[in-house]
């Protein structure tokens, strides 16, 4: 059971969106301006909020269920 309910650790997204580590680490590389500006380090262990909202809505992978109300705006 997760422990942060608004973090998510990398190798969590990556489970929640059926994906392996190493296809997150390009997606995040490939993105990796905006999760800069969303206060993303590429070295970076954990996803904020935020960042775990970027992902879900650009790459179209569900939600997690704890942020699934939650509205974001962000042009690119």
């Amino acid at each position: 059971m997760r422990k942060h309910k608004s973090n998510m650790t990398k190798s969590e997204f990556a489970q929640h969106a059926g994906i392996s580590r190493r296809t997150l680490a390009r997606w995040c590389k490939e993105q990796s301006n905006v999760l800069r500006v969303l206060h993303v380090k590429p070295t970076a262990r954990v996803l904020n909020p935020i960042a775990i909202l970027f992902l879900c809505d650009y790459f179209c992978v569900d939600r997690p269920e704890f942020l699934k109300n939650i509205k974001l705006s962000i042009r690119i």
